[in-house]
């Protein structure tokens, strides 16, 4: 019991400092949320750390700067993500949720040969700080009981059964994107640009059981932010008829290690 309360102490202490940091207001409400089901059961069971590929399709910033540049395409596609959370289940059906704080990073380079574009070289990155929620439903084994206790998937021989679900996770995210500029005759950073935004994911997985303690979880996800803005950069690429907000798609693919007790 102490080490439970120890543990959700500083998950406590963890959002407060994730909060003091960004200095994200906004943030306030989820995390009140979000400790308010994280209290609200005795199931608390789970450690987690994950980390994935991602890959991004930033629709309208990756034609703005494809009518510059070439290979504009690959503006900040590729990147990864890590983070950490906590697992508890719900005492009457099988479903797990799963607090936690990620970050995700992502940059690229794009560079032209015309000497007659505006810029012919352009480095940048996105970082991104973020506050989940996840929840598993496992459609196969949602009325057991006993999920929490151990990785029940570890015992037996319905691996899938227990093992399997589908996940929906929505999350707020202190978005930040910085750029350097360059042409034949000036070099220039840009200055950073912050934002928060809300970011939504679905997707499947399946929890395989090494151990009584200790599971892995492969897993795809696939999601989309709402409210990406990169002030100034249809400016900076000459591009008035451009918006400098984007549609923003996202595909994860990953590995989570669970320590149950």
């Amino acid at each position: 019991m102490d080490n439970m309360l120890f543990l959700k102490q500083e998950f406590f202490f963890s959002l407060l400092i994730f909060i003091k940091y960004t200095h994200v207001k906004q943030l306030i409400h989820s995390s009140i949320i979000i400790l308010a089901l994280f209290f609200s059961t005795d199931l608390f069971s789970q450690l987690g750390f994950y980390a994935a590929y991602q890959q991004s399709d930033f629709k309208t910033w990756k034609e703005m700067v494809t009518d510059e540049l070439e290979q504009g395409g690959d503006l900040l596609k590729h990147g990864f993500q890590v983070g950490v959370d906590y697992g508890f289940g719900l005492k009457t059906v099988r479903i797990d949720l799963y607090p936690g704080i990620f970050f995700r990073l992502s940059t690229s380079e794009q560079s032209s040969s015309s000497a007659t574009n505006n810029i012919n070289y352009f480095e940048n990155s996105l970082s991104q700080l973020g506050l989940g929620l996840q929840a598993n439903i496992y459609p196969l084994d949602l009325l057991s009981r006993q999920s929490m206790e151990c990785p029940s998937f570890y015992r037996g021989a319905e691996k899938f059964t227990k093992g399997w679900f589908i996940a929906a996770k929505p999350s707020m995210i202190y978005s930040s994107k910085s750029g350097y500029f360059s042409n034949y005759l000036i070099e220039f950073i840009g200055k950073p640009v912050s934002k928060i935004i809300i970011d939504f994911t679905l997707g499947t997985g399946l929890d395989i059981g090494i151990t009584k303690k200790i599971s892995v979880t492969p897993y795809v996800m696939y999601g989309f932010s709402v409210g990406e803005r990169w002030n100034g950069l249809s400016e900076r690429f000459n591009q008035p008829s451009y918006n400098d907000t984007t549609q923003a798609n996202h595909f994860f693919a990953g590995i989570r290690l669970g320590y149950w007790w």
